[in-house]
């Protein structure tokens, strides 16, 4: 697989995410995968999507992906911050919020960012951000609680998240 189709599917994979079980999402994951979607149309999406919670509106999250594509790899290419990144990230990609574009940085790479996930809160001992102002805090509490224990941010986030959740 090419690198940039590689970096499509882990974006897939992160829209597919939120309240999903890793299982299934893998599941879904590898199937878009022996379908091509990253070539193809797939006429049965939200067959191959079921798997994952809210798939309906998961199925269509993908396909505005798929769209989009160019401009998640442009913002790649072209920002050095990334923070600024992850930020446009989430605002081009529809169905993905700040967490979603974390994870999906995270994933290709990038460790300074968290994924503020339900292990983490947990963690942290704190609720959900409502807004995008209160994720970024609970991000820069939590990049700093790394910094701290001489880890950075993703790094700290996948421990814990392996901890928390019994994934591997």
């Amino acid at each position: 697989m090419e690198l940039i189709e590689s970096v499509f599917y882990t974006l897939c994979f992160a829209i597919c995410t939120p309240q999903t079980k890793y299982i299934n999402n893998r599941r879904v994951n590898d199937a878009l995968i022996e379908n091509d979607f990253y070539r193809k149309d797939i006429l049965q999406l939200e067959k191959i999507v079921k798997p994952v919670r809210f798939y309906r509106n998961k199925a269509r999250y993908l396909l505005y992906a798929k769209r989009d594509f160019k401009e998640v790899l442009s913002v790649l290419g072209s920002m050095r911050d990334t923070t600024a990144k992850r930020n446009r990230i989430a605002e081009i990609v529809i169905g993905a919020g700040m967490k979603v574009a974390s994870e999906f940085m995270r994933d290709i790479g990038y460790n300074d960012l968290a994924i503020l996930d339900v292990h983490i809160l947990k963690y942290m001992k704190r609720n959900p951000p409502r807004n995008q102002k209160e994720y970024l805090q609970l991000e820069k509490e939590f990049c700093e609680i790394a910094k701290r224990k001489g880890l950075s941010p993703g790094k700290f986030d996948s421990a814990i998240w392996e901890a928390y959740s019994g994934n591997k």
